[in-house]
Parts: C-alpha cells; structure tokens; sequence
C-alpha cells in the first residue's frame, strides 16, 4: 500500500464510518490494574523479626498474586488448592540444599544393581515447567528461610535469570546452558534453559538469625525486601488484667535497645485476637516455654542484663499474671 492514509479514508467511505466521531479510547495504566503481569515477574523477600507472621503473609501473596484477593476466610484452603494444582511451591533453604535440589543434578536411585544415578529436576525446574504450559497464570515459589542456604551454591546461572528484564519474554531474554541435559515439555532433550516471566519467587528471613546486611549482594539487587513488624494491635487489649500491646511494646523497647530492632519478639508468640479462647494460662506458658528461653539464648554473654529483665517479668522468678501485669502497666 503506497498511500494509507487515503485507502483507510476511502474504506471508512464505503463503510459509513466518521473517524471524527468515534469516541476517545483512554490508555489504562499498569499500576491501575490488580492483576498480575506476566512481563514483570516478582521477586520479593519479607524480613523481620521472629514472629512478626512472615509465613502467614506468604500465603495471603499467593493466593493474592494468583487468584487477585485472598479472603481470610478461605485463605487456608485457596493456598492448598494452588499447591494441589502446582501453581505454589514451597521450599526450605538450609546450609546442605544445594543447585541440584533446587535447579537439577544426578540423584542416586535404586535400581537392579544396586545404585545408579539419574537427572532430576528441582523444585524451580519442575515450577517452570508447569508455569510454561499456562503462560498466562501466574506461578509461585515461597523459599523460606533464604538467607539460610548458600546462594551462590543453590542458584548458580540462575541468579542472573530471576531478573525480569532476563526473563523468556523479557526486554533482553537469555538463555544458559545447564551442566546435564534434561527433555522439556516437548519431549525433546536440552541443555538449554530460560526462565518464563510468569514464575514469581517469594522469600522469608529471620533477622534476629542473620543481619539483612550479610546477604549476598546478587540476591539484595534481585528481590524487593519488606520489612514485617510486630504488631501489638492483633493482640488481646486486656487478657485477665494484663494489657498485651503494652506488655509487647515495653519489652520490645528493651529488647531493640539493648540488641537492635531485629532481636524484638512478633505479635505472634503471644495470645492474638483470633484466639477468643486464650486466657491468663496460655500467656504464662508463652513466656515459659517461649519466650524466656529466648532470652536466654539472647542474654547468654550479659547475666545482669538478663537478670534485670526478669526482675521485671517475674515474681521471684516464676512469671506470674501480676508481675505481667505490673510490667504492662509500668
């Protein structure tokens, strides 16, 4: 066509259409819509101290990134349906994970003589390959306790292809080479791998276990980090006299002082609101088989430290209703 302009002029002609009233179409932003996008895969780790419900909120994401809103109610049985239809995965870093639990690698299997080796994909792999087969649903993978694993040993190339910009539908897509060949979903034998845009990674991390600030640089430019809170508003106001946001900010305050923030206690290792049922017993055994031998682990080089704080949590050593009360109130 060598002139466009006229020959859509002379097609709306004969087709009775008035450019001219046509009504205006307005371009939707991105950031307006809730719905995931395929091109803008997300990596994301939250952090915190422990207790701060950092596992709860991994599956309020998954249900949210893969439903578009996640319901309280059916919160618990949403997430086990995305896990039963391999659209969540969840994995456990620790220091013995390594490249071929978690990318692929030869595992020892039982066999006629004995013991032979055979590929096997890992956890990432098997995700991407189901991912593949939808490429217009989103995928989840929750890694908890990231900071736990090697990162360099467990991901090797593929930290460079979590970028989103490295993605298979990325702005510059690639491709590695993987150390064992492996059949795709067409059947077909490779070497060669990229990771598709729909798959999103989720992570978790104790600070109190490892300072942010250790973490491998390749990972902290890869993942959005959000901090979770303790958050004394989910607890009961007033539990047989005891008021717990108080208690939970006061001890908390000492806590950050004497160590640093990440070494505060979460909402949840004390009576939440949810539990209607919970009473003044429940407290006790909360600081008793939790919470003090926490600080006992904390406070191991600083005896008086230690010492000083109990004065305040406990009547004569033993926790008592009234000496957390005395305490919330203090």
């Amino acid at each position: 066509i060598t002139n466009w302009d006229a020959e859509v002029a002379d097609l709306c002609r004969r087709l009775g259409i008035d450019l001219s009233n046509l009504p205006a179409v307005t371009a939707t932003s991105p950031s307006a819509s809730k719905a995931p996008s395929m091109n803008k895969p997300t990596n994301v780790i939250l952090y915190g101290p422990p207790g701060t419900g950092k596992t709860f909120h991994t599956k309020e994401h998954a249900v949210t990134l893969c439903n578009g809103k996640a319901t309280p109610a059916t919160l618990k049985d949403d997430f086990a349906k995305l896990v039963a239809d391999k659209r969540v995965a969840f994995v456990t870093f620790h220091q013995s994970y390594d490249y071929s639990d978690f990318i692929i690698g030869f595992k020892p299997v039982p066999s006629a003589s004995g013991l032979s080796f055979e590929v096997r994909k890992g956890v990432l792999m098997r995700l991407a390959e189901e991912a593949e087969k939808n490429p217009h649903l989103p995928y989840l993978l929750i890694i908890d306790e990231i900071n736990r694993g090697n990162i360099s040993k467990i991901f090797g190339e593929l930290i460079t292809l979590i970028e989103a910009d490295k993605r298979r539908d990325g702005d510059f897509p690639l491709e590695v080479t993987l150390p064992c060949a492996y059949k795709g979903n067409d059947g077909k034998e490779t070497c060669q791998f990229s990771l598709p845009s729909n798959v999103h990674l989720l992570g978790t991390m104790n600070t109190a276990d490892r300072s942010i600030a250790l973490l491998d640089t390749a990972l902290r430019r890869r993942f959005k980090f959000m901090r979770k809170e303790p958050n004394p508003d989910l607890l009961h106001a007033n539990l047989d006299g005891v008021k717990l946001p108080e208690l939970l900010t006061k001890l908390n305050g000492i806590l950050a002082d004497a160590f640093s923030p990440d070494h505060q206690i979460g909402h949840a290792w004390l009576p939440m609101k949810f539990d209607a049922k919970a009473n003044g017993a429940d407290l006790i055994a909360a600081f008793e088989d939790k919470i003090l031998p926490l600080l006992d682990e904390w406070y191991y080089d600083d005896a008086n430290g230690k010492e000083a704080l109990l004065a305040q949590l406990t009547d004569k050593g033993e926790v008592t209703i009234d000496a957390l009360k005395k305490f919330s109130e203090s």
